[in-house]
């Protein structure tokens, strides 16, 4: 079936000034062109629209996911059972938030306090769910299962202000490195240095202790393991290398 710009914007609940937006970059070509300049959509389009929806859902840049899509070995199917595994983790994690939510608005009009560790339990339960599911295995093969669960253990003991300040360094972490990288800095430059003490900060608040070894070999896998790398790249291609390396000149010096 073939839908004009204006179908296939309603179709898909967007506008059509996104649709010649996605043209423009290349994202999302119509099928064909008439020479009136009507642009028509087919089944291929449409396909490609759903990806780049479920994609924008997980905040996924409009650059990053034309370079996914636009993949020779891309295949439809497994992406969409991936996006399907991702969103039934992200449902779980907004139940977890909305749960507490209710807690603390139910305890407000009580007028019963809840205490700070139960105001905070939702978003913790949802880190330490995401890195059971992701990382526990690994770190156990290649550092014991002693040590991921220590480091499991001081995140769940966080007290609201230890988590405030946890977070509150890996944001600043993502922020200082992203503004080094747009400024063309290197890794040996003050301000990366200055990122890499960040982290190791955030390193030793996250596993409640420290070892500058592990460290060492974390920042690896930054690179070498495409979720880690994924994260940190999020927002522009080669973060998470000038992470990697700045954190391990830091160590050596």
């Amino acid at each position: 079936m073939k839908y004009l710009i204006n179908e296939f914007a309603k179709l898909a609940s967007i506008s059509t000034r996104t649709l010649r937006y996605y043209d423009q970059i290349g994202l999302l070509k119509p099928n064909i062109v008439s020479p009136g300049g009507y642009r028509y959509y087919g089944s291929v389009e449409v396909n490609r629209l759903q990806q780049i929806l479920f994609f924008k859902a997980m905040d996924i840049p409009l650059k990053k996911i034309k370079e996914i899509l636009d993949q020779p070995e891309f295949d439809h199917l497994e992406k969409l059972k991936e996006h399907l595994e991702k969103m039934q983790q992200r449902k779980k994690q907004l139940n977890s938030m909305i749960s507490t939510l209710n807690q603390t608005i139910d305890s407000i009009e009580r007028k019963q306090e809840i205490t700070d560790k139960e105001k905070f339990a939702g978003f913790k339960k949802n880190l330490l769910k995401e890195n059971d599911d992701l990382y526990k295995d690994e770190v156990e093969q290649k550092w014991s299962k002693k040590a991921y669960d220590q480091s499991r253990k001081a995140f769940e003991s966080m007290s609201e202000f230890e988590y405030q300040h946890f977070k509150e360094l890996g944001e600043k972490i993502l922020s200082n490195l992203k503004k080094a990288f747009d400024a063309h800095l290197d890794y040996q430059s003050e301000a990366m240095q200055n990122v890499a003490k960040l982290h190791q900060e955030w390193i030793q608040a996250a596993w409640g202790r420290y070892d500058a070894d592990a460290h060492y070999q974390l920042v690896e896998m930054y690179v070498a393991d495409d979720r880690f790398k994924a994260y940190y790249d999020k927002n522009e291609d080669g973060l998470a290398e000038l992470l990697k390396n700045a954190v391990q000149y830091y160590l050596l010096k």
